[in-house]
């Protein structure tokens, strides 16, 4: 039997004066938003991040503990619109 794969995207937007931040997970079965990384955190994870934790640490292995696995990073930034922006992908087996 062959392996399946699911896949999701994880997209942040931040630091334009024309757009607000934008903190986004794709999930096959579900897309979570919000406007601040703590938001999203505390959808991922469950809890609040503690004041001695980074988001993005706590981000990623959230999303590790459920079996999702980072594959490739790729970041642009808009010097016309004053913006930054990463998209994460990741996959996961399917069992």
């Amino acid at each position: 039997m062959a392996i399946r794969w699911q896949y999701a995207r994880y997209v942040t937007r931040v630091g334009s004066e024309y757009l607000p931040d934008d903190f986004s997970l794709y999930l096959p079965e579900k897309t979570i938003s919000s406007e601040n990384m703590e938001d999203l955190i505390i959808e991922i994870a469950g809890r609040h991040p503690r004041e001695d934790e980074a988001g993005l640490d706590l981000f990623l292995n959230a999303l590790g503990g459920v079996g999702w696995e980072l594959i490739h990073l790729s970041e642009s930034a808009s010097e016309s619109l004053g913006y930054s922006s990463a998209n994460f992908y990741f996959k996961r087996q399917i069992l």
